[in-house]
């Protein structure tokens, strides 16, 4: 989603680019005037093109709010501020528009200009008004470098794909089911306000694909105990299509007891409100806690009967158009 994002030039950079690249240009004219005329408009469409064409690049790769998915749409405004993030857009259209404007206008004059003094000298007031600009949107600049930074970290959910989250208490095995459901060894990617990684595997349910997604920090705690950033993105969460695999550990060698693990199971239910699979994991090492279907991750027991359980259940919500 955000992966391609390019990197944002800071005001002077750009600057510094047009510039350099205007002095470069030459022109051949016998008349002394004319030959000023035509270096000086050769210059002036250089540095417009150059800073216009950088600002609309980076108007083309950040995507506009409203084209979002609902989650991304969360997660943007989670990590960078929608509106703050909207404005910056808004100053590069504005400085686009200007500059064009400026071009055209200062051309004109060029074109009319009786004297080299008088070429000279609007040639000097195009570049004035155009750094201006450029350096009013320094901090739009900034702006979208910072939201790159954050943005191009997060995992690449596809939105129309059924998913599955699995979660769960710290250790139950969560990174290790998404590994034995995935057809291909999982992508590691960041979310936010989390140190460690998720892992986005996927899964085939008959010609159906299906993501499988891992959250560790994110729905490893109560509720309660999240911070309200850490709670917005994991609501950010219930935007997707999909169910909640949630695995509880009876072995307890996950370093939590049951009872801290249901704390986080009646939290994930409150805030997910879809349906949920309860799983038990680690049945090679364990008795049965009557909790639910009882897996391995480890060795593959069970993970038959839990895929089946996954497809019949996503089916009945119909799914997205990714197939084989």
């Amino acid at each position: 989603m955000f992966e391609n994002l390019p990197t944002v030039l800071s005001s002077g950079e750009i600057l510094d680019k047009a510039f350099r690249r205007a002095v470069r240009v030459s022109a051949y004219h016998p008349d002394r005037l004319k030959r000023r005329k035509i270096k000086s408009l050769s210059r002036l469409q250089t540095v417009r093109d150059i800073i216009t064409s950088t600002l609309e690049g980076y108007l083309n790769a950040f995507p506009r709010p409203e084209k979002l998915h609902p989650f991304y749409r969360d997660l943007l405004d989670l990590l960078v501020g929608e509106e703050r993030y909207r404005r910056a857009l808004s100053e590069l259209d504005w400085a686009v528009d200007m500059i064009l404007k400026l071009y055209k206008s200062y051309a004109s004059k060029i074109r009319g200009a009786r004297a080299e003094e008088d070429v000279e000298r609007a040639r000097k007031a195009f570049y004035g008004r155009v750094s201006s600009i450029v350096e009013d949107i320094g901090w739009a600049l900034d702006e979208l470098a910072r939201a790159r930074e954050r943005l191009r970290v997060l995992p690449s959910i596809d939105p129309e794909t059924p998913l599955v989250i699995v979660a769960g208490a710290p250790n139950v095995g969560k990174s290790q089911l998404v590994r034995a459901l995935s057809t291909a060894e999982p992508e590691v990617a960041s979310y936010p306000f989390t140190t460690k990684r998720v892992h986005l595997g996927h899964m085939y349910c008959g010609p159906h694909r299906v993501q499988v997604l891992d959250t560790p920090g994110l729905l490893d705690r109560p509720f309660s105990r999240m911070k309200e950033p850490e709670r917005q993105a994991a609501l950010a969460l219930r935007r997707l299509p999909g169910l909640v695999v949630f695995l509880f550990d009876p072995s307890e060698t996950c370093g939590y007891d049951l009872e801290y693990q249901r704390a986080v199971f009646e939290d994930v239910r409150r805030m997910h409100r879809g349906r949920v699979i309860v799983v038990e994991n680690k049945a090679d090492i364990s008795e049965p806690a009557g909790l639910g279907l009882r897996i391995s991750a480890l060795t593959g027991q069970g993970l038959d009967e839990l895929k089946k359980i996954i497809c019949d259940e996503l089916g009945k919500r119909g799914w997205g158009s990714k197939t084989r």
